[in-house]
């Protein structure tokens, strides 16, 4: 189901879902959910993971994406963060960013490395949402990785928002 899901309408993977007899929840998942997210610390000009999606022992996490819905791409899950120093400035809108889905047997990027404005629009926040779907379970680990051209990440500063569906 791993290789499968990104290219599945996501109504017929809910349907596979539950007929494994899995319960869905949909979440906001954000700093909050420590057994979720962690956040950490990129110093300035290196690439580092900003933030971490890890799910449960047991459990799994779908991410909804533009592609795995029929009409409406605005029903896919948005995404929503927010990267600053200790002093809250936010790191530049040209610093580059990518999302990696790191799996036991392999690393895949889920899409190109982009810039911070890409995944961060100012004039619409909370409006990033990922053109293919994302599946983590078991050991797999979804790492925003940044790599900030104006100031460090502080991982206690991070603002995070990630709808998704959790499986148990």
């Amino acid at each position: 189901m791993i290789e499968e899901y990104p290219k599945m309408m996501y109504d017929d993977f809910v349907a596979k879902q539950r007929a494994r007899g899995l319960d869905q929840r949909s979440l906001t998942l954000t700093r909050n959910n420590t057994k979720l997210v962690t956040t950490f610390d990129v110093a300035l000009g290196t690439w580092g993971t900003a933030i971490e999606i890890t799910p449960p022992a047991g459990q799994e996490i779908s991410i909804r994406g533009k592609t795995q819905v029929r009409k409406d791409t605005e029903s896919a899950h948005a995404m929503y963060f927010k990267l600053a120093n200790s002093d809250g400035n936010e790191v530049g809108a040209d610093s580059e960013i990518e999302m990696r889905i790191e799996r036991t047997s392999r690393d895949q990027i889920q899409g190109p490395a982009d810039t911070y404005a890409v995944f961060n629009n100012a004039i619409e926040p909370q409006k990033y949402r990922p053109a293919e779907g994302i599946y983590l379970r078991g050991n797999d680990t979804l790492a925003i990785r940044i790599k900030s051209a104006s100031y460090s990440v502080e991982g206690d500063n991070a603002i995070v928002g990630i709808q998704c569906d959790l499986w148990t």
